[in-house]
């Protein structure tokens, strides 16, 4: 005998479960996710993480933490030029999978800027 009864879901509201494999899925359809799984890009990250070891976005927070990711300053949204040519950044898993993605989502960020992210400082 279960010692809970499960929650009450309507049958058209898909569970968590569903919803991150339904996601794992779309994104497994788009061609260019593929370029991160070749020998080409993951030299252009070791350069990138070599050349600049820290987090950019991190180190505007006045915090030394190492990059792990190399970051699309620009999004190339399948774009091959631009996913191979950059300009890339150095960011920490924490900042590439929160901040930068709610500032693509939003339009906001640097766009084609070299320089670090503009945000205002913490009071």
């Amino acid at each position: 005998m279960p010692s809970r009864v499960p929650p009450f879901r309507p049958p058209s509201q898909r569970s968590t479960q569903e919803r991150k494999r339904d996601a794992d899925r779309s994104r497994s359809d788009t061609p260019w996710r593929a370029w991160y799984r070749t020998k080409r890009w993951q030299s252009i990250r070791e350069a990138q993480l070599s050349a600049h070891p820290l987090c950019v976005m991190c180190i505007e927070d006045e915090v030394v933490e190492p990059a792990t990711v190399c970051d699309h300053v620009t999004p190339h949204r399948g774009n091959e030029e631009l996913f191979w040519s950059g300009p890339f950044q150095s960011l920490c898993a924490h900042h590439h999978n929160s901040a930068k993605q709610r500032e693509e989502r939003s339009g906001e960020g640097r766009g084609t800027s070299l320089s670090p992210f503009r945000r205002e400082p913490a009071a």
